[in-house]
């Protein structure tokens, strides 16, 4: 068999010419519509894929994924999102994925065979342990961390290139809670006059035994009261999330015991799928309440129109990738107002005896 060449598709160099760039690689195959507001925005490796399947169960919109590679994991990711297409085919038809590698370390395009593996003999149920099964079967490592990795590049590649008025940028293992797309999207139609407007989504680190995430604020809060969820890397760097005064937030929608807690897992049916929400959360969001300060390092997740600046692409690696945004936001005035009922959900608590040594190599 021939190995499988690059397709032709627009090449451009990064801001800088770090990085050579493949808008919409893998175009979308559900055309977005007109009405579409908002779009989530994200930039992954091929082996951190495995969080796309939760995005896309929560977020019923418009996905657009910067993918960085380099040398022989072309093939892996090609792989990854064929594996993907096969398994989450109709929630697939919404994502855009571009594609973006070192400029001095390009893909070994042909190094490869891409079709040895039959995709439809791995478990959908389970992305991760099957991702991890591409990258053994074609020789590459699923634990690989890339050194100045391009986060800022790929966040701007992504932004932009969603076709929507506003954009989301988050990690993609952060998880917007079920919904968010239809009430955020009835939000932002009533907000389009406000061109320096940036809404807060707050995010929160979940511990749970069995992968389930909350469906709600109020149970969100639930976790919060058996110390089963916390306010995002508060207990690696309280700087990051601190600004959103989210006491404020937690106070205003308390959990008491005649409320039902719902929980949703991947993959979930019944109480446990993510579409298994209250009537009262198809509301529109609204404003809670307007953040008037500023603190330097402040890392919000936030919800922004496109012709917002874009992220300061000379950062590469860990740290202040996201806060050199939001110092500039702030300089320009920017609004920042959070938003009643939004949330973010983070697997896993962070903390400093768990945290990568080299993350605080490349923040100082």
């Amino acid at each position: 068999r021939a190995a499988r060449k690059i397709r032709s598709a627009v090449k451009l160099f990064s801001r800088f010419g770090t990085t050579i760039q493949h808008p919409h690689y893998w175009p979308p195959l559900r055309p977005i519509t007109e009405d579409s507001v908002v779009c989530y925005s994200t930039f992954t490796s091929a082996n951190r894929l495995y969080w796309l399947p939760w995005l896309l169960e929560s977020w019923k919109g418009p996905v657009s994924v910067s993918a960085y590679v380099s040398r022989n994991d072309y093939y892996v990711l090609d792989t990854v999102i064929n594996y993907l297409k096969v398994c989450y085919g109709n929630a697939m038809e919404r994502v855009t994925i571009h594609l973006v590698y070192p400029a001095n370390s390009r893909p070994m395009f042909g190094f490869h065979i891409n079709d040895t593996i039959n995709v439809k003999d791995l478990d959908c149920n389970d992305p991760r342990s099957a991702i991890e099964e591409i990258f053994e079967i074609l020789g590459s490592n699923s634990s690989a961390t890339l050194s100045n990795f391009p986060q800022n590049q790929l966040r701007n590649l992504a932004r932009q290139s969603c076709d929507t008025p506003f954009a989301i940028s988050a990690d993609v293992d952060m998880i917007p809670s079920p919904n968010m797309y239809e009430n955020l999207s009835k939000f932002l139609l009533l907000r389009t006059d406000c061109k320096k407007c940036a809404y807060v989504i707050p995010i929160y680190e979940v511990e749970t035994k069995e992968n389930f995430l909350p469906s709600t604020k109020k149970s969100l809060l639930h976790l919060v009261k058996l110390k089963q969820a916390r306010r995002y890397h508060i207990a690696v760097y309280s700087r990051n999330q601190g600004n959103s005064h989210l006491e404020r937030w937690e106070a205003g929608n308390e959990f008491n015991e005649k409320d039902e807690v719902f929980l949703w897992t991947l993959n979930g049916s019944g109480k446990s799928s993510a579409q298994y929400v209250s009537s009262a959360e198809s509301e529109p969001f609204k404003e809670m309440y307007k953040i008037t300060t500023y603190v330097e390092y402040w890392e919000p997740i936030v919800v922004l129109k496109k012709t917002a600046p874009e992220f300061d692409e000379r950062f590469v690696g860990y740290g202040h990738c996201r806060s050199s945004l939001h110092y500039e936001l702030n300089k320009r005035g920017y609004h920042y107002w959070v938003l009643d009922r939004a949330f973010i959900s983070h697997f896993g608590f962070q903390n400093l005896s768990s945290h990568p040594a080299f993350r605080t190599l490349e923040v100082k």
